[in-house]
This record gives C-alpha cells, structure tokens and sequence, in this order.
C-alpha cells in the first residue's frame, strides 16, 4: 500500500517535461524508469500469489502513468 502510494505521487509529480532544460528531462526519465522498474517488481512479486486483487484500486494509476509516459515527446 506505501509503495503504491509513494509511486503514485511520484508519476504524477513529473508528469510532463514540456519546458524543462535537457538536464532536468533527463532527471525526469530517469525518475520515470526507476518508477516503472518498480512497478515490474511489485507485479513479479505478485505472479504466482492468491493475492493480485490488491492490485485492482491501483491498476488505474497505473495506467495513466502508462499512458502520460507514451504520450510525452521529450523522451
């Protein structure tokens, strides 16, 4: 649940990069990354468990993450 929340507020903290300098783009990319490989071991975690409902309130922050990050440009 903490994890969850804490990456939450992390996407949605750096959001866009639209008028940032190259340096802070890349500090953006490197946050969002970081956020993503999280997210691969929260769901590795669950692979194999009885308990993916718990994952259900947050799939769709978790997409709008998804799609913020497909829909940027300054990648």
């Amino acid at each position: 649940m903490y994890a969850m929340n804490t990456l939450q507020n992390a996407g949605e903290l750096y959001a866009h990069t639209a008028g940032y300098d190259d340096e802070m783009t890349e500090y953006i990319n490197t946050l969002r990354n970081g956020i993503l490989e999280a997210y691969s071991g929260i769901f590795q975690g669950f692979k194999n468990s009885s308990k993916t409902q718990l994952l259900i309130p947050y799939a769709s922050n978790i997409l709008q993450f998804l799609d913020s990050i497909y829909m940027e440009k300054d990648m």
